[in-house]
């Protein structure tokens, strides 16, 4: 009579590497779900329009940076056209990340603050601009689009 304990051997390996892999999928979800910080879009938008009088005065003070003690924004920077960004989180893990936020543009014109375009200017896109990698002459899924909150004032986000 054969023995089919060889069977079960292989079978409680493939059981115990099925569980593992199951394991290491939800804690990449986890840490996918975790890893999101951002505000929302609405959320941008007010923050930006409730304080656009306190923000402009701290930028003509030649202090934005300050700005980025404030809640809901984690860094502020300046672009060499002039433009202030403040970066308010993200989400993802690795290649498939994104980053909401956003700027200030002094002459009032939406900016690619990514400067990812590649010399392709932006297009208009639901109630603001953007640009799509795919839609361009480059293959890929980066993704950029900006809006309007109120004079001077959009919000943005990026896709990696």
């Amino acid at each position: 009579m054969r023995s089919n304990k060889p069977f079960k051997i292989i079978l409680a390996v493939f059981s115990g590497l099925a569980l593992l892999k199951l394991l290491f999928f939800l804690l990449f979800i986890l840490l996918v779900a975790w890893g999101s910080d951002h505000l929302t879009q609405n959320q941008i938008a007010a923050l930006a329009e409730e304080n656009k009088e306190k923000i402009v005065d701290c930028i003509q003070a030649g202090n934005a940076d300050r700005l980025k003690d404030w809640k809901g924004i984690k860094d502020v920077w300046t672009l060499d056209n002039g433009c202030i960004v403040f970066y308010c989180g993200g989400e993802g893990f690795g290649p498939a990340t994104s980053y909401y936020g956003f700027y200030y543009s002094p002459d009032d014109t939406p900016f690619d603050i990514e400067a990812m375009t590649g010399g392709d200017p932006l297009v208009e896109e639901g109630n603001g601009w953007g640009w799509h990698e795919c839609q361009n002459s480059r293959k890929g899924d980066n993704a950029y689009y900006t809006e309007q909150i109120c004079p001077c004032f959009f919000y943005y986000e990026s896709h990696f």
